[in-house]
């Protein structure tokens, strides 16, 4: 499995149709499979979290080049919980 469980609920869950569904998945999983300098699915989970259901601004995280931004955009648009996004969504 290349995205966990949690995150491909979390697709299911915000994004409607069958095209964002694939849209969405294509980018996460290429996202998992390539190294990082943080955890990848603490990166995908960061993403969905900022995409917030909005297929509209995936394109923004087709070319990352600091992961550690969009995963400190997302803790800090979260209230900054202070998990980083390495906790599974619920």
């Amino acid at each position: 499995m290349i995205l966990t469980k949690d995150i491909e609920n979390k697709i299911l869950k915000d994004f409607s149709s069958n095209s964002e569904h694939h849209s969405v998945r294509h980018l996460l999983e290429k996202i998992a499979l390539t190294e990082w300098n943080v955890g990848s699915q603490q990166l995908c989970r960061a993403i969905l979290y900022l995409l917030d259901g909005d297929v509209s601004k995936l394109k923004k995280f087709e070319l990352i080049s600091d992961p550690r931004d969009v995963i400190t955009e997302a803790e800090n648009k979260a209230g900054n919980p202070g998990h980083y996004f390495e906790k599974p969504f619920t």
